[in-house]
């Protein structure tokens, strides 16, 4: 084989290593590569969970709801609970009074 031709051979060899390089910079390190890949898996992962979130929180609210219509030794429980509210000529005791009677009882 010639001189030449080795050289030509040597050189396309030094050509096809450093095309090789580029591509396997281009496919591990470079922001399309797998970097990209695994911060949208990471993305997707926190998207599912918080639709998981949002699914298990719309059961909660529509059990509530239903709760809500549909029995009213629940829908008292709630208006007491969480809204202090009560029926016309109930007598309110808020906690405070009672510690100011009783620190009345002391002396």
């Amino acid at each position: 084989m010639s001189k030449l031709l080795r050289v030509g051979l040597w050189l396309l060899d030094l050509l096809l290593l450093v095309i090789a390089a580029i591509l396997l910079y281009l496919i591990i390190w470079d922001q399309g590569g797998v970097r990209l890949s695994r911060q949208l898996l990471t993305l997707k992962s926190t998207q599912q969970q918080q639709l998981d979130k949002l699914y298990e929180d719309n059961h909660q609210l529509l059990f509530k709801h239903k709760m809500l219509h549909g029995d009213d030794e629940y829908l008292d429980w709630e208006a007491r609970s969480h809204w202090e509210l009560v029926k016309p000529g109930e007598e309110v005791i808020w906690y405070h009074q009672l510690e100011d009677e009783n620190a009345m009882d002391k002396y």
